[in-house]
């Protein structure tokens, strides 16, 4: 049952590093992103995200 939990707070957290990769990708196109390395971490971080997501559900499919 916590593996729900998680994966739910994982899906929650990459909900919103999509929007927040969005928000920086409008921002650098209108000149206004101060930290240009900010879509590269954020790149990153929804790919840890998804590496982890289907690390439990990889897990979850096993135990089946």
């Amino acid at each position: 049952m916590t593996d729900m939990k998680k994966l739910e707070a994982l899906t929650q957290e990459l909900v919103q590093a999509e929007a927040d990769l969005k928000q920086a990708k409008i921002s650098r196109s209108t000149g206004e992103l101060a930290n240009p390395t900010r879509i590269r971490e954020l790149r990153r971080q929804i790919a840890r995200i998804k590496t982890a997501i289907n690390a439990l559900l990889q897990e979850e499919s096993e135990e089946e």
